[in-house]
């Protein structure tokens, strides 16, 4: 078992089979689910997360970017982010297949006010499926990110504590030695991509000539729903 204290943040989507799977071993566990069609709810979220003190945070799944008073909660906020480090911000069921990426992953990561950005500490790779449609690789991202926290929960039994679990990860991340780009997909430039290519389960090849926005200075700190306002802004 998993003594320390945790939170569990998810979304709709994958809250019940993360907290399935993280329930099993944690004996001090408390849940917090929020959607982005609640958005009246995500100041109490964040509030109860604030009030609390947390010895260990996982995000999983779930767009809730975390005030600094909610990190200050928290001695090892983690965040299990549906895509590979390249991918910053939103759109890993749709830019693989309009930049037409040949894999896809999932990223563990120390949650930063900044947005993906964070140390990281393991990431998994796979083969963009062969049905390369946005409710595949939804799918097929889902599973990955499912996957991602069986090895973290796997690796909290092994390690026992925080310190220990930490120093681990930071060991594992030195040998992967992968680092963030700097583009950082917004959720408005990836909304503007679906109402042009759509979602009905076409196939999207590569080269449609797609620039990335890309974060400048602080301007990636702003939560995925309010995106920069630098550098391609619209």
């Amino acid at each position: 078992m998993w003594p320390p204290r945790t939170l569990l943040i998810t979304d709709t989507n994958l809250g019940a089979a993360a907290h399935a799977r993280v329930s099993a071993i944690c004996a001090d566990l408390t849940w917090a689910s929020w959607s982005v069609n609640e958005p009246a709810a995500r100041a109490g979220v964040l509030d109860r997360i604030a009030a609390g003190t947390w010895d260990l945070a996982i995000s999983c799944y779930s767009d809730l970017v975390l005030t600094q008073q909610a990190l200050e909660a928290i001695e090892l906020p983690l965040n299990i982010h549906p895509a590979l480090p390249r991918l910053r911000g939103m759109g890993y069921d749709l830019i693989p297949l309009i930049e037409n990426h040949p894999t896809v992953g999932a990223t563990l990561h120390r949650m930063e006010r900044r947005v993906d950005s964070g140390e990281i500490f393991l990431v998994h790779e796979d083969r963009v499926p062969a049905e390369r449609t946005y409710a595949s690789l939804r799918k097929f991202n889902q599973s990955l990110t499912l996957g991602m926290l069986d090895t973290l929960c796997a690796l909290m039994v092994g390690a026992g504590s925080v310190r220990h679990l930490s120093a681990g990860l930071r060991d594992r991340g030195a040998r992967q030695a992968h680092r963030w780009s700097a583009a950082y997909y917004s959720r408005q430039s990836v909304e503007a991509l679906r109402d042009l290519y759509g979602e009905a389960g076409e196939r999207l090849a590569g080269g449609l000539g797609f620039e990335p926005r890309l974060a400048e200075s602080e301007s990636a700190v702003l939560p995925l729903d309010d995106p920069p306002t630098k550098a391609g802004a619209t």
